[in-house]
């Protein structure tokens, strides 16, 4: 029975693997908990499948190794070594071994299967047809073996590229964009290192084993010697370098706030020699604060789009109004959202004079519980008041409602 064998700081056990899926983690709901206060409150599983069993980290906050490496998913074979912290767990595939070979007189190779052809004349096998035998055979053998190579080369190849797909789908999309910006910062470290610090430390610990990584490229890369001229520790240029450092490693996401510092920076120390740090800091903040409006835009127009469908047209205009506010004077955005914010108010009376008339209609038929009913619904469509652009239809349709109570 496959089986783990577990050291941590309670102690050694052996834990076998009876089930398809064996989570491991700090947490006591986990089949095996782990006294390491570096490990997560889940993990890591091993997992079997097809072709053995397999470990898959669970986005552990640490990172999980093994045989001293991190990873996200890896083949397990005995006497593997996985390591959480300072507890470490060796995997153990104990299957049945086959018997051993008992000793036996060497066997003698078969006599080649001669298919006798009679000569006509005398009735025997002729000469000429035992050399054809006899050399017909190895062929026969040699086309086997090239056959069984061929196969098992096929074979292989497949369950290479089985083990890479699945490698590929364990990695969670945070994961993968660490990967892309370590690869990208490896590049630049001998010809821009400043940019390559800066992209070291952009990476968060959402990126699991790479951040571990990018954090000590970086801590190597900040521990090199310092150009000369820089300022004494305790200037006032030296602290403010400081700070905007601090700011940006503590709050990557403050893109507003970054390139407000970059900017004070540069106007109080015109002359110093951090300028193209700062010049690298600006630029990157820059570049991720546009990228951050174009996402929250995008998503006011989604929740707008949506909120038109449900003829919730009040959610619809409060989602534009927030981002205009804060966008109004970036050119980029301003005529998007101009277009969408004239799209839903006109959206919105459209159906508070149909959700009328169509009431009004009601009414005269007499059928006064469905035209309270429609008017009802318009007026959760306009809102509770906070969309000054509905003011109007809104009070028309409370005043209805009142006319319309038996």
């Amino acid at each position: 029975m496959p089986h783990v064998t577990v050291r941590d700081e309670s102690g050694e056990k052996a834990v076998e693997l009876r089930d398809a899926v064996t989570r491991f983690g700090r947490a006591s709901e986990n089949a095996v908990v782990l006294a390491e206060k570096e490990c997560s409150r889940q993990q890591f599983q091993i997992e079997r499948f097809e072709g053995g069993w397999k470990l898959v980290d669970l986005e552990s906050r640490n990172g999980t190794r093994v045989n001293g490496k991190y990873v996200n998913m890896h083949v397990l074979k005995s006497g593997d070594r996985i390591e959480v912290g300072k507890a470490v767990i060796v995997f153990d595939d104990a299957g049945p071994k086959p018997p051993a070979m008992a000793d036996a007189p060497a066997a003698t190779a078969p006599a080649p299967r001669a298919v006798a052809r009679a000569d006509r004349r005398s009735g025997h096998t002729t000469a000429v047809d035992r050399r054809r035998e006899a050399h017909d055979d190895p062929r026969r053998g040699r086309r086997m073996l090239q056959v069984l190579g061929l196969a098992a080369g096929v074979f292989f190849a497949l369950i290479l590229v089985l083990i890479i797909l699945a490698v590929l789908a364990g990695e969670s999309p945070e994961i993968r964009r660490a990967r892309g910006i370590l690869d990208n910062a490896r590049k630049l470290e001998g010809a821009d290192p400043s940019r390559a610090l800066i992209l070291y430390e952009s990476i968060q610990p959402s990126g699991g084993p790479f951040y571990k990584e990018a954090q000590a490229r970086a801590a190597a890369l900040r521990g090199r010697a310092a150009p000369p001229g820089r300022p004494s520790a305790d200037s006032a240029e030296q602290q403010a370098f400081d700070a905007l450092y601090d700011l940006r490693q503590k709050y990557p996401n403050r893109a507003d706030d970054i390139v407000r510092a970059c900017e004070e920076f540069k106007a109080k120390f015109p002359q110093s020699t951090y300028l193209n740090e700062v010049e690298k800091y600006l630029r990157v903040a820059r570049d991720e604060r546009a990228a951050a409006r174009r996402r929250d835009v995008a998503d006011a127009m989604e929740t707008s789009k949506a909120a038109l469908q449900e003829k919730d047209f009040s959610t619809a205009v409060l989602a534009v109004n927030r981002v205009y506010e804060l966008y109004k004077l970036d050119i980029e955005f301003k005529q998007q959202i101009e277009n969408e914010y004239a799209r839903v108010v006109e959206a919105g009376r459209l159906h508070a004079r149909e959700q009328d008339a169509l009431a009004e209609q009601q009414r005269a038929r007499g059928d006064l519980q469905e035209a309270r009913r429609i008017i009802t619904q318009l007026i959760l469509a306009l809102g509770d008041g906070s969309a000054s652009e509905f003011e109007d239809q809104l009070k028309l349709a409370r005043a209805k409602l009142d006319a319309l109570k038996p």
